[in-house]
């Protein structure tokens, strides 16, 4: 649908409409649903400007109109957008209460056979094998053991913290766990130091948590950054030929030291280690980035820090938590 349809529109109706439509189609190419929502909210403003009539409360309608469109056309039936205040146009609620209520986006059941909690293609065979390790672990009373790569959003230790206690209580059985990251790290720093990033990994690992993306996100990633990603996990196979791979994207985000500068490579990165992780057995992919929202969203839960990268305590809980929910969401 060309720009120049919605510029020709003569209602209010036809525009918000043209919008919603927009809306779907570029979710289900599978573009980020945040950032697609934010960027059609931004052009149904400047339409409005464009055509001479903004005001607040022909603003504030078209907000309702487009956020009853978008639930009564199942695109997205538990949506809620903010029509007024300092708030209006933004997206208080976007994730569904049940995830398989999520439209499925065109195709995507034909390259990995399942969607994961945000629309984005899990790997190949989801995560059974962990289902059986726990099991096995729980009736023998033993632990499960898995490992955490990443950057420094690793490195402090929090969410891998807390993503063990998360999958302690839903599982009932105890995680030893590993965390290994270091700040500022590249999917490239992984495979150019395995003696640091990979040194936990052996054949009793059950579960590697792969956690890149934030510096991977500060250029566009393309055939080179596929490459990489698909080589590091590779090479975590290698040296965990047992274990299952859950791989995490990146968080909404900004430079460092530029907290109104959003990393440029958000969605390409996304979509790259997306695509390599629906090549991979026993393993899924959880964009969290569509789980958590925007950084506007992020802090106005207290999430995230003034940098706009890096989270507060509690941020780095509900992320450890939100891991631990996918990964019992796949393994049920």
């Amino acid at each position: 649908m060309s720009r120049e349809h919605f510029h020709s529109a003569n209602s209010h109706d036809a525009l918000v409409q043209n919008i919603a439509h927009e809306i779907e189609r570029r979710y289900q190419h599978g573009e980020n649903l945040p950032h697609v929502l934010k960027d059609e909210i931004h052009h149904l403003r400047n339409s409005e400007y464009s055509h001479g009539h903004f005001n607040r409360q022909s603003f504030k309608h078209d907000l309702k109109q487009l956020e009853h469109k978008l639930q009564a056309d199942h695109i997205l039936p538990h949506i809620h957008i903010h029509t007024s205040g300092k708030h209006a146009g933004s997206i208080e609620s976007i994730v569904p209460a049940k995830p398989t209520e999520m439209p499925r986006p065109a195709g995507h059941d034909a390259i990995a056979g399942a969607v994961n909690d945000a629309g984005r293609p899990t790997g190949n065979g989801e995560l059974g094998q962990l289902k059986q390790d726990i099991d096995k672990a729980r009736a023998a009373g033993k632990p499960i053991n898995m490992v955490q790569i990443g950057d420094s959003h690793i490195a402090a230790g929090i969410e891998t913290q807390a993503l063990a206690q998360g999958l302690s209580n839903r599982f009932g059985v105890k995680v030893n766990y590993k965390a290994d990251g270091i700040n500022g790290a590249h999917t490239t720093d992984a495979l150019a130091n395995p003696g640091f990033f990979l040194k936990n990994l052996n054949k009793d690992t059950n579960l590697v948590v792969v956690s890149f993306g934030s510096n991977d996100a500060d250029s566009v990633a393309g055939k080179a950054y596929h490459q990489n990603y698909e080589k590091l996990l590779s090479d975590i196979r290698t040296k965990a030929p047992n274990a299952t791979l859950v791989m995490v994207g990146p968080t909404d985000g900004a430079y460092w030291k530029h907290p109104d500068k959003e990393l440029v490579g958000l969605d390409s990165v996304t979509r790259e280690q997306s695509a390599v992780a629906a090549t991979i057995p026993h393993s899924g992919y959880f964009d969290i980035r569509a789980k958590l929202g925007t950084i506007a969203q992020m802090r106005s839960h207290a999430w995230m820090d003034d940098s706009n990268l890096h989270f507060t305590k509690e941020g780095y809980q509900v992320i450890g938590d939100s891991i631990a929910q996918f990964i019992e969401n796949k393994v049920k």
